[in-house]
């Protein structure tokens, strides 16, 4: 959308699925390859921009993600057993900004907040020498709070001063548990 060149605006949405499968000759020879996962995901994004003069705009983006996991998700601990509890990535995020562009300084400003729900994260330690393993942890719920600067400063045609600051509270919402393979 465009009105006049006050207001802009654009919707997006998508849908998509993964397939997977595992095959291992090696280490599952009693289940060398594992049963098909059919995963659904999708996204739904907007936002908007409103130039408030011929230098100055505000600004919003909004949207939500079902992402799905990675392969480790869905098969885990190098099986080729689906897991059980297998669930989509959720993440939604909000913006909001500022933006000021002149001859002599471009300067954006920005707040978002993003929930990243049933997030999979999977660490891999050594517990002893020689012997290796990794922990996934399931259902991590993390947000992500912050604030963003960017600037450009230009005294004269030839002379450029670039400026940036980005402060972010980022935060696991609940505790977790995992397994540890090894």
């Amino acid at each position: 959308y465009n009105d006049s060149d006050k207001l802009t605006a654009v919707v997006q949405a998508g849908f998509s699925n993964q397939s997977f499968q595992s095959e291992d000759y090696f280490d599952q020879a009693q289940n060398p390859i594992s049963e098909t996962a059919n995963l659904a995901g999708g996204y739904v994004k907007g936002g908007a921009n409103y130039n408030l003069d011929e230098a100055s705009n505000v600004f919003f983006n909004a949207g939500f993600i079902s992402r799905q996991p990675n392969f480790g998700g869905v098969f885990p601990s190098y099986a080729n057993n689906i897991n059980d509890e297998l669930q989509n990535e959720e993440i939604t995020s909000f913006e909001l900004g500022y933006g000021y562009n002149s001859d002599v300084l471009t300067l954006n400003a920005n707040v978002y907040a993003t929930t990243w729900g049933n997030r999979l994260r999977s660490f891999y330690f050594s517990n002893t020498p020689g012997i290796y393993g990794f922990a996934p942890f399931y259902d991590t719920d993390v947000q992500h709070n912050g604030v963003g600067l960017e600037s450009v400063y230009r005294p004269t045609n030839r002379f450029k001063v670039y400026g940036g600051l980005s402060v972010g509270d980022w935060r696991f919402t609940k505790n977790i548990d995992a397994v540890l393979f090894v």
